[in-house]
């Protein structure tokens, strides 16, 4: 995340091994009142909990081809102070439409907890901005926005393969109804 002349002042980074102890670090000096923002729509914004579920939300966007919202990573659900931040908090108020990015999580203590915290969130917007949240939750079977994503990706290119598959036939049968055929003789 910037501030107002651009500085970072806020990052996080990610194990991109499964097996690393510390799958996530904030590095040191962040603040996480300046939360990163990807730039989109600014009349719908979208709170997501990592940088992977913001860019799996404008690509989901991009891919259906609607104009990907902005999006504002919070850093996590308990994460509130971004609310703080002027820039963000005037983005939140000009925005017609304000989306909170749930999540599921294995275990129904952690789920209450997490619901929770994103009702905190959302009062907190709603406190904030005075507009009403809506909310976003990921199909069964799915953690989160880059789950989602990866869900609908690997959908779509399975899709793909088969109109490709599908064209191929069809242009390998126009190729042999129009190939010549030999002539034998015998026909009358």
């Amino acid at each position: 995340g910037l501030d107002a002349d651009g500085v970072v002042r806020n990052a996080t980074r990610r194990a991109t091994d499964p097996a690393a102890e510390v799958q996530k670090r904030d590095l040191a000096g962040s603040n996480k009142s300046f939360a990163p923002v990807l730039p989109g729509n600014p009349k719908s914004v979208w709170l997501v909990e990592g940088g992977a579920d913001a860019l799996a939300l404008q690509s989901w966007a991009r891919s259906s081809g609607k104009e990907p919202p902005t999006v504002v990573v919070t850093g996590g659900k308990n994460v509130r102070s971004f609310l703080d931040e002027p820039r963000i908090a005037d983005l939140l108020k000009r925005a017609d439409q304000v989306t909170i990015a749930t999540e599921r999580e294995k275990d129904p203590a952690k789920q209450a907890a997490t619901d929770e915290a994103h009702a905190k969130l959302a009062e907190a917007v709603e406190t904030a901005t005075g507009k009403r949240i809506k909310w976003w939750e990921p199909a069964e079977g799915q953690k989160d926005l880059a789950e989602h994503w990866a869900a609908l990706a690997w959908q779509q290119e399975q899709q793909r393969m088969a109109q490709e598959r599908q064209a191929e036939a069809e242009r390998q049968r126009q190729a042999e109804a129009a190939r010549p055929r030999r002539s034998y003789g015998m026909e009358r």
